[in-house]
Formats: structure tokens, C-alpha cells, sequence
């Protein structure tokens, strides 16, 4: 029988804070990704409406100004105003800010002074570089939202609108790293304490655990050693037949190797007048009317001899109730059965010797009662028919026994004495 290799307690566990560790992670992404995704949008909705609330405001200024300067002085009369509104109001954040620019031939020429970079002297920036993306959209009549590099070459999440009145483009934008920063924190926060809250609930779970998993052990090595030295064939049996497990004792009563006896059904091994019974109560078995049986069931060995065994078989169920297999205790009862054989023999030899016995008593009872005696002699008897026979004919007559004679101590002691009594009268 082939035990698995056991993995040691510090392998269980290391495997158990990798598993812990790896959820934990998987649920702090998880959480940081969602949250991170709804501050964009809320970051990124908020910078659509800065950016078209700049515009109509700019809009509005520029039709009064239209109407009160003249077309030649409402352009700068306007861009005054919205420059001395930007020195009070650079921006938000620590990154965030407005821009306001025109196209003046391929380039982008930004009208009010940046937060960063070149800041009150603002570049221009090609019309079709890869800078400014947020402002060219703005400036090409379009509305919404992009993920882009600014004037800078830095990755900013921009709202940009058109302004119509003057030709101009707004945009309001922050910085990517800022948006993600106190995620990245948070996150690398929430996986130091995940790490050292996973540590503390492995610690606490190997100190519970190991006396439980040494009792388990304890158990399985139990277990291990029962079905491995039992002197009786042990096995679990699929519920089709087949061989799960098999003890060292069932291999040597049936002859085949363990890999050989687990490629066979039981059904291939049993005796073809005794599987029928065996498959009626095994059904019964399946069916729940019993939940055990006994029986006693021949097999064919290897060597095509027969095994006759007392076999006891007892279904396992899963937690639903349905069939997981059988267990199957098979002791070989073939010396039993050859006692019981010559106990029946001897019994039968008893038998007739009492039978003989009996006409020996029939036989002694027919000389039972009174039989008349010579009382002078002693060596006759009157037998059956009123005739004095001598005893010896008498006995030989009515029973077994054959008379041989010989001489009674008493008689003997007599003939001694007697014969010494003549001896010492002729020598006198």
C-alpha cells in the first residue's frame, strides 16, 4: 500500500501566508482599482464642467466687451480681464490649472501664464506636435475629455472646450500622478498592514492548528497502520466494483500484487456461484435498505485456487447522502471450515461407536435378572433352556467376550500356601 509523502508543518504554513498574501492583494487591488476609477471620473466630470463654465464665462465677457469697445479693442479689452482674473486664481491642486490659447498660423500660442514650466512667458507649441493634445482638440472646435500630454509633455487628465466668440480653446487639466498618488500611497499603506495582519493571522492560525493537524496526523497514522497490518484482507470498494484500496493481507490471501489487485473488479475475482447473492445485497445496500451485510463468499485466487471467506461489507456515504463506496473486511475462514469438517467426521466415528456401545448394552441387558448358580462348584450355570452349561459356554454364547482363564490373587495365594503345607509334611 503507497502513502503520499507528508509535507511538513512550516511548508503548510508558507503555503498558507503565500495564499493569504495573494488574496489579500487580489481584494486590496481589487478595491483600490474601483475606488481609483470613480475618483477619475469624479475628477474627470468636475474638469468638464470648470472648462465649459471658463468658456461661456469668457463668451459672455467677450460679447459685452463686443458691445461696449468696438470689434477692435473687445479681443484685448476681454483678455485683460481674464488675466487679471488668472493671477488671482493660477489653479487647483497642486498640479491643476487653466490654459487659454489660440492657433496663430501651425502654432499653439498660450494668452495666459502657466503654473509651471515657463510660466509667465509661455512658449508657443506646434499646431501638430505631440504637445498641448488636450489644447489642439479645444482649438479644432471640440468638447470633452482626454488623457494626454500638455504643453509640458506631461500625462494630464484634460477637459477642453472651444470658446466661439474669440477662436480660442480653454482647457482644464491635472496631472496624472497627482490624480493617482494618494491611491499609490494608500495602496502601498493598506499592503504593509495586509502583510503584517496576514503574518499575525498565520502565527495565530499555526498555534491553533498544530495540535489539531497532530491529532489529525495521529489519526491518518492510525489509520495507515490498521488497514496495513490487519490480519484480515481490508478494502474500500467504488460502488461499480472496483478496487480503491487494498491492504498487504488481501494481496497475499487473493496472490496478486497491490498495482495488479487494484486494476481488477471484485466481480472478477468472485466465485461465479456466489457473486449473484453478493450483488442482490449489495443493491440493497445502494438502495438504503440495510446499511450493512455479512456473508460468507468464495474467491478465486491467482493460482486458481478457492478462498473461502467470511466477507462484511458497510457503505460510506457523503454529506448529501448519496454513495462514496464500500468498505469491505474479508477474513479467510478455509482452516475453520476444514475443522469443521473433521469435527463432523469424528463426530460421525462417535456416532457409530455409540451405536455399538448400545447393542453391547442390548446385548448384556438379555443376560440381566436372576441366573441360577451352582452352588457347589461354581463352574456351571443354568442357562435359557434349563440346562447346566459350564459358564465359560454360557458367556461365550451370549456376549463378545472370549474366555481365556488365569488365576484370581486370592485362589493364588491359596495354591501357594497349600502346595508349601505338603512340601514341609513329607520332609518331616
Amino acid at each position: 500500500m503507497n502513502d503520499k509523502p507528508q509535507i511538513s508543518h512550516p511548508v503548510h504554513t508558507l503555503y498558507l501566508v503565500l495564499i493569504m498574501a495573494t488574496v489579500a492583494m487580489i481584494v486590496l487591488s481589487t478595491a483600490i482599482a474601483v475606488l481609483y476609477r470613480v475618483a477619475f471620473q469624479e475628477e474627470q466630470k468636475r474638469l468638464i464642467d470648470t472648462a465649459q463654465s471658463r468658456a461661456r464665462l469668457i463668451e459672455a465677457v467677450a460679447r459685452f466687451d463686443l458691445q461696449h469697445s468696438g470689434p477692435d479693442a473687445a479681443f484685448e479689452a476681454t483678455l485683460s480681464q481674464i488675466r487679471e482674473a488668472h493671477q488671482n486664481f493660477p489653479g487647483f491642486g497642486e498640479t491643476g490649472e487653466f490654459t487659454l490659447a489660440q492657433r496663430q498660423g501651425d502654432n499653439i500660442v498660450f494668452l495666459i501664464s502657466h503654473r509651471h514650466h515657463d510660466l509667465s512667458h509661455p512658449h508657443p507649441v506646434p499646431m501638430y506636435g505631440h504637445e498641448a493634445a488636450p489644447m489642439r482638440q479645444a482649438l479644432q472646435g471640440k468638447s470633452g475629455s482626454i488623457v494626454g500630454p500638455d504643453y509640458r509633455g506631461e500625462q494630464v487628465l484634460a477637459a477642453f472646450e472651444p470658446v466661439a466668440e474669440l477662436n480660442l480653446g480653454v482647457v482644464a487639466k491635472i496631472d496624472m500622478r497627482e490624480i493617482r498618488a494618494p491611491f499609490i500611497r494608500a495602496g502601498q499603506e493598506i499592503a504593509i498592514t495586509g502583510l503584517l495582519l496576514v503574518l499575525l493571522g498565520a502565527w495565530a492560525f499555526r498555534r491553533i492548528t498544530i495540535p489539531m493537524a497532530h491529532s489529525l496526523e495521529e489519526s491518518e497514522e492510525l489509520f495507515r497502520n490498521t488497514f496495513a497490518h490487519a490480519g484480515i484482507g481490508l478494502a474500500h470498494v467504488s460502488v461499480d466494483g472496483a478496487w480503491l484500496r487494498v491492504n498487504p493481507a488481501l494481496c497475499d490471501m487473493l496472490g496478486y500484487t497491490h498495482e495488479a489487485l487494484l486494476q481488477l473488479a471484485f466481480q472478477d475475482l468472485a466465485h461465479p456461484e456466489d457473486i449473484e447473492a453478493d450483488l442482490q445485497l449489495l443493491r440493497s445496500t445502494l438502495a438504503g435498505e440495510r446499511d450493512s451485510y455479512s456473508i460468507q463468499k468464495r474467491y478465486i485466487r491467482k493460482d486458481s485456487s478457492v478462498l473461502t471467506a467470511n466477507l462484511t461489507v458497510s457503505l460510506v456515504r457523503r454529506a448529501d447522502g448519496s454513495a462514496d463506496y464500500f468498505i469491505s473486511a474479508i477474513a479467510d475462514i478455509g482452516a475453520l471450515k476444514e475443522a469443521e469438517s473433521a469435527l463432523r467426521e469424528s463426530n460421525t466415528a462417535l456416532s457409530k461407536k455409540n451405536q455399538a456401545l448400545h447393542e453391547a448394552m442390548k446385548t448384556i441387558k438379555t443376560i440381566s435378572g436372576v441366573v441360577p448358580l451352582c452352588a457347589w462348584c461354581g463352574k456351571t450355570i443354568r442357562d435359557d433352556h434349563g440346562e447346566w452349561v459350564k459358564i465359560e459356554t454360557y458367556l461365550e454364547e451370549h456376549t463378545d467376550a472370549n474366555i481365556s482363564h488365569g488365576m484370581c490373587p486370592e485362589c493364588k495365594g491359596a495354591f501357594t500356601a497349600g502346595r508349601g503345607g505338603s512340601h514341609g509334611h513329607a520332609s518331616g
